[in-house]
């Protein structure tokens, strides 16, 4: 490898440990920021949600599919309508009610896919119930688990950047 791709590898390294170091020290700051991505980042997919109903031939569609998409559409709204101050309090609010709506139709996805195919069915139904169960907990402690997401966060770039420096020093 070149000297100045392993000099940017580094670079990145180095760029990522201190940013994990940023998020340990402040975490709380940090989950404004989070909160704001997180928030249009659901936007888009509940979009592609809505579009992709209205793709799927009429005889295929399923009106569970529209509600998913609205349900989400009017989450993220009511994320994006509220100012960066509380949402490091309501992003895992939403989150956790919208992972309880999404489990009640995932569940009842699961049933009805498990009339056709009874192993994936009663695997998306297990997957609902986790995501019904993670909802509650999210829902029950919203501070502490955004708290706990900036840190697993901040966890995953010290990572990746003690793996860029270790890799620019072997190639």
């Amino acid at each position: 490898m070149k000297f100045s791709n392993c000099l940017l590898l580094f670079l990145a390294g180095v760029v990522f440990v201190l940013l994990a170091l940023f998020l340990f020290t402040n975490p709380v700051a940090n989950l404004v920021a989070y909160s704001w991505w997180i928030a249009f980042g659901l936007l888009v997919a509940s979009i592609v949600a809505i579009l992709s109903y209205f793709s799927v031939p009429k005889e295929l569609r399923s009106p569970v599919y529209l509600f998913q998409g609205i349900v989400n559409l009017l989450l993220v709204l009511y994320l994006v309508a509220y100012g960066f101050v509380t949402l490091p309090v309501v992003i895992p609010t939403v989150l956790g009610i919208w992972l309880i709506v999404e489990a009640i139709i995932a569940f009842f996805k699961g049933n009805r896919l498990g009339l056709i195919f009874p192993i994936i069915g009663n695997h998306i139904m297990w997957i609902a119930l986790l995501a019904f169960l993670l909802g509650l907990v999210i829902l029950f402690n919203p501070v502490a688990t955004s708290v706990f997401v900036v840190y697993v966060v901040a966890f995953a770039f010290l990572i990746a950047g003690f793996t860029y420096i270790v890799d620019a020093f072997r190639k």
